[in-house]
């Protein structure tokens, strides 16, 4: 439905609806926590990205290397790739997939190794999440038809919703459009006859059938961006959010003449924007009440980035939290997957790849360490 312009006039005006700055508090299942601080470290890597469960091991990407974690054993390479990773998944029968910046879609299982062009030949260059439906059709998200995956910060600032869905035959090496004009979809979900699918710069995940039709809304106003979905062991849910808002940059997402001249003038490391992580450089934009004071950075402050993990329930409602707040180190969780009776998430911002063992995510006491 389109709003009345008299309408639309007076939220900007009052700082309503879509002109509104302000941001949900993490409260209820997402209450704050340190429980990331204190996860086991399984690997260390920088740049480590996104890790899926693969027939009783993990695999992981860090750049343009696929690197392996049996259970007891040490990280191992596996698959060296011409280009730098964008998305993994894996399915039942041991296929792994990997995406990359190219739009080729590399395919491994057993000894084998199969390109798939399909999604380089439509044009998808920034392919931020696939699963497998099945064995022989993959499903996923090209964030942005116009930046790369390395350039999601200025995906942002310039309030670009070209994302898409899209659903793609292995055997024929074929692929169709399901849904676009999403703002930044990086995750992806099966789910019966559709797909779940996190929309990041509208902060919501949606429900889009396969076979067309239209859009439910599952979940919105989330604290922090959407990013890559996962089943653990049990086939619960759980959710990345790999930054946090604030309300900073919710006021300069609507400062048109500001943000254009910050991009044109400032390296992109220090704009206004979320980021992975932060703290690195005295340069970087502050909130007053992210100042430090007396050498200590207040857990509570206002960040730039964040870590947050989410279990979510069959609704795709949180139910629990795992967080590492400002004056922590694992920010930028950029994805999850099953391990044992726990999860294994990988934290960008602090290049580890983290467990979180079953006895923590159960839900109950999540939140032991405050």
């Amino acid at each position: 439905m389109i709003a009345n312009p008299f309408t639309r006039l007076g939220d900007r005006f009052f700082g309503r609806g879509r002109y509104g700055v302000t941001v949900p508090s993490m409260d209820g299942a997402l209450q704050p926590n340190s429980a990331l601080d204190h996860a086991k470290v399984l690997a260390t890597a920088d740049d480590a990205d996104n890790v899926v469960a693969c027939q009783g091991a993990l695999f992981y990407s860090a750049r343009d290397t696929v690197w392996r974690v049996s259970p007891g054993m040490e990280p191992e390479l596996a698959h060296r790739l011409p280009e730098p990773a964008t998305a993994l998944a894996a399915s039942v029968g041991g296929q792994l997939a990997v995406a990359l910046p190219s739009g080729a879609i590399h395919l491994f299982g057993g000894d084998k190794s199969v390109p798939l062009q399909a999604a380089a030949g439509a044009g998808l260059k920034c392919v931020t999440a696939l699963g497998f439906a099945g064995e022989d059709q993959l499903v996923l998200v090209n964030g942005s038809a116009t930046r790369s995956p390395a350039q999601w910060q200025m995906d942002l600032m310039e309030r670009n919703s070209s994302g898409s869905l899209w659903k793609l035959d292995i055997g024929r090496d074929r692929i169709e459009p399901i849904a676009k004009d999403l703002a930044y979809p990086c995750g992806v979900l099966w789910s019966g006859d559709a797909v779940i699918v996190a929309e990041a710069w509208r902060h919501r995940l949606l429900r889009l059938p396969l076979s067309g039709g239209s859009a439910a809304l599952v979940a919105t106003s989330l604290p922090g961006y959407p990013g890559r979905l996962a089943r653990d062991a049990e086939g619960t849910p759980w959710l990345c959010l790999f930054a946090p808002r604030s309300q900073l940059i919710e006021f300069v997402l609507h400062e048109h003449r500001y943000r254009h001249e910050m991009m044109r003038t400032i390296p992109a490391q220090l704009w206004i924007a979320p980021a992975y992580r932060s703290g690195d450089s005295f340069e970087e934009p502050l909130q007053g009440g992210g100042v430090k004071q007396m050498g200590i950075l207040k857990p509570w402050a206002p960040t730039r980035s964040y870590g947050l993990v989410v279990k979510l329930d069959a609704d795709y409602h949180p139910i629990a939290s795992f967080h590492s707040r400002s004056d922590g180190q694992r920010h930028g969780i950029t994805s999850v997957a099953a391990y044992g009776q726990g999860v294994a998430i990988t934290s960008r911002g602090a290049g580890a790849l983290l467990a979180l063992d079953g006895t923590s995510t159960t839900g109950e006491g999540h939140a032991a360490i405050h």
